[in-house]
């Protein structure tokens, strides 16, 4: 059997790592909130999407969530957010 070798010893790795780290929550608190039922999602990070939206004018998020118009228009952005789920 090989030696391990640290994760500090493989800075592409640990990149790797970090990112996902980071993307994981940020994928689930913002991202699939579009596919979550309402009422399971906490208020106050149902905010978070709504501010991101403010702060950044994404067209993919605000019509995933409704927030500019019909969401079924994004039936294919709602299922490439499965997928990433």
């Amino acid at each position: 059997m090989a030696a391990r070798i640290p994760l500090s010893s493989r800075p592409l790795d640990l990149l790797y790592f970090t990112f996902f780290l980071i993307h994981l929550p940020a994928s689930l608190l913002l991202d699939c909130q579009a596919l979550y039922p309402h009422n399971l999602v906490p208020s106050f990070i149902r905010q978070l999407p709504k501010m991101y939206t403010q702060l950044s004018a994404d067209p993919l998020i605000s019509g995933a969530m409704g927030y500019t118009g019909d969401s079924s228009n994004f039936l294919w952005f709602k299922t490439f957010l499965f997928v990433e789920v």
